[in-house]
């Protein structure tokens, strides 16, 4: 069983591969709550770090906030999306604080598939 202690609490974020060969990198994340899609992206490259981390940044102008935890996989695409995330909770005192607002995990456990 999958619990969630509410909005803005978790983050989920994965790329999607299976089309790249017909030319569409999908990256997208959902609220690990509402299972809200935040952002839903098809563009040339899903795995740059400054476009993945673009997504995320805007996500965040958005909110006008930091989510207090993002999940992730290990892939290379993720590092920046990793030292905003660190960087914004990175103060608070919180249980999900700096180093533990970041989850890393393999990425076929991740919510947006």
């Amino acid at each position: 069983m999958y619990l969630n202690n509410g909005p803005n609490y978790l983050v989920h974020v994965d790329r999607y591969d299976k089309l790249k060969p017909f030319g569409f990198a999908i990256h997208g994340a959902m609220c690990g709550f509402s299972r809200r899609i935040l952002w839903l992206k098809v563009a040339r490259t899903n795995n740059d770090p400054s476009v993945v981390a673009s997504y995320f940044l805007k996500y965040l102008e958005e909110i006008n906030s930091a989510p207090r935890c993002v999940r992730i996989d290990a892939g290379t695409e993720n590092v920046y999306i990793e030292d905003i995330q660190k960087s914004f909770r990175w103060y608070h005192n919180d249980d999900m604080c700096g180093e533990k607002s970041v989850i890393k995990g393999r990425s076929m456990c991740n919510q947006v598939q």
